[in-house]
């Protein structure tokens, strides 16, 4: 299963995002995490797939022009197991593994806007 994580940033200006994702390693499990090739924000900054603590981290930044218009952060596959019916796959909140963007090291976005399965 494949995850797209597209971000909006509503003409904010964006420069570095993080994603933590929640899930349940018994029902699914990370096999990668990649940037998006045509994204306007392309240098990884952390990429850790740990499906034991589970903790998919990524994190991308730029060094140019920051974005402003809607875009794809990140591809995440995750495999099923066979004895799953239904897995939740969640946005973390908590303090230490928030989803967040910022723009000159200000955060301004806990939560990713949306994804697309």
């Amino acid at each position: 299963m494949e995850v797209k994580i597209h971000v909006n940033p509503n003409t904010q200006i964006v420069a570095g995002m993080q994603t933590v994702i929640d899930f349940d390693p018994a029902k699914i499990t990370v096999s990668s995490v990649k940037i998006v090739p045509d994204s306007p924000i392309g240098l990884e900054l952390q990429s850790v797939a740990d499906n034991n603590s589970r903790i998919p981290i990524f994190a991308v930044g730029t060094l140019g022009e920051p974005a402003t218009q809607p875009l794809d952060m990140a591809v995440t596959e995750f495999l099923e197991s066979p004895q799953s019916s239904t897995a939740t796959i969640e946005f973390s909140t908590t303090e230490l593994r928030r989803t967040i963007a910022s723009a000159q090291g200000v955060e301004f976005q806990r939560s990713a806007i949306g994804i697309e399965v």
